[in-house]
């Protein structure tokens, strides 16, 4: 390749991994798909949207509030989470609070908090969590897909002698707060607030110091969830106003830096729509046997051109979306693990094509390359949101020619990892 000149002007800020560790939304006018996720299950089938848009019939925004309601038939049900996992980190609380309006909470069955769950069945793997079914409050946790049992003399019900003085009504709005000790043992504190309550009252308690044989959860990195179910064919109905997740403290994401670079450059890099896959990053659906909750955030890369060209990076859902030379679907055995991460790649090695039939909506960042320069793409500014990468997602950039066959190298890239 040609010698080439280092452009830095693609950002005004250095690389940083420092992040506090909150998730905040006040529902106004819409639901962002760069915080929330929703999975749909219909007669037993699960639909994941990327996008809430897309899911409008059963989450919308009206009024400033979110509203839920449970698909048409009985067992359907919904869960709306936070497309990253809240982080875990040891010798922190976490607290998760809402402000709630249970619009069927006579006969309904909804569900708060946090939880992990398989996203072919909604099935819960880690959980803690507040339910209303049919009128009867309780806390819910569940370790490695069982729910646990508490201590024999001890009720996960909420019991109505916790809720006097209260004057709580359902159906009005209420604040509902989780609090929980963690460092992966300890005590869970639910809250809730009444007409009569000047701030939240404890309403239960899971007792998980000296109390339990195990963890309380397998993995406290947990996503954010509201959950509503079809219960003997009524549609739960729930409204909200606001989901805030924090720990107990303001300390610094704590991440591992993860380095990557192109065994070869890339040639013939045609045109659009074309084009050719450069590099591939995926964060498995599961790592070391369990529920991978090690979110990724992409940093920067330093690609090179020998001619006019286009890189452009996807967030892409599947693996669906690559194909190998011939139009054969890629398979897990086309992936290589990196060393001491969760983290698998692809480089152009492997001679991948990239399927672009429906992969422009994946689109988040690209860049336009001089011939002959390298050019550096980082991060958003820490003012913006970044880009992390949650389990089952794929980084993957994308070479454009402009408008002839290029070479293209990814010479540098870099990937945090939470662990």
């Amino acid at each position: 390749m040609p010698e080439k000149t280092l452009d830095r002007s693609a950002f005004d800020e250095p690389m940083s991994t420092k992040k506090k560790l909150r998730i905040s939304c006040s529902f106004r006018d819409a639901l962002p798909k760069s915080i929330f996720h929703v999975a749909v299950k219909i007669n037993g089938n699960v639909t994941v949207y990327d996008d809430p848009e897309d899911a409008t019939a059963y989450a919308s925004i009206v009024g400033g509030e979110l509203v839920l309601i449970a698909p048409p038939n009985p067992g359907d049900e919904i869960i709306l989470y936070t497309r990253e996992h809240s982080p875990f980190l040891p010798d922190v609380g976490k607290r998760i609070s809402t402000s709630m309006f249970y619009d069927t909470y006579a006969n309904g069955d909804h569900e708060f908090g946090l939880v992990n769950f398989d996203d072919t069945t909604l099935n819960f793997y880690d959980a803690i969590t507040f339910r209303l079914l049919q009128g009867q409050a309780s806390g819910r946790i569940f370790s490695k897909g069982s729910e646990k049992v508490w201590p024999e003399n001890m009720s996960n019900v909420v019991t109505q002698e916790s809720l006097n003085g209260l004057g709580v009504t359902w159906n009005l709005g209420h604040l509902l707060d989780i609090q929980a000790q963690l460092r992966k043992v300890g005590n869970i504190y639910y809250f809730l607030s009444g007409k009569n309550a000047e701030r939240p009252k404890e309403v239960l308690q899971y007792p998980g110091l000296n109390n339990q044989a195990n963890v309380t959860v397998s993995s406290p990195s947990l996503h954010g969830c509201f959950i509503v179910r079809n219960v003997g064919g009524v549609r739960s109905q729930l409204r909200a106003g606001c989901l805030a997740i924090a720990n107990e403290s303001d300390d610094d994401d704590v991440q591992i830096k993860v380095n990557f670079s192109s065994a070869a450059p890339v040639t013939n890099v045609v045109a659009a729509p074309t084009g050719k896959l450069l590099f591939a990053v995926k964060v498995p659906y599961t790592y070391k046997n369990i529920l991978n909750t090690r979110d990724s955030q992409f940093y920067e890369v330093l690609v090179s051109s020998d001619k006019k060209a286009k890189i452009i990076f996807y967030r892409l859902p599947n693996q669906s979306f690559l194909l190998k030379a011939g139009g054969y679907p890629i398979e897990d055995t086309d992936w290589t693990v990196k060393s001491g991460t969760s983290l698998q790649y692809i480089d152009n090695s492997t001679d991948l094509v990239v399927s672009l039939g429906s992969i422009a909506q994946y689109e988040f960042r690209g860049s336009n390359i001089l011939a002959n320069e390298t050019r550096v793409i980082t991060m958003p500014s820490p003012k913006e949101l970044p880009e992390y990468f949650i389990h089952g997602e794929i980084w993957a950039a994308v070479g454009y020619g402009d408008p002839a066959a290029a070479t293209m190298d990814i010479e540098s890239l870099t990937f945090g990892e939470r662990i």
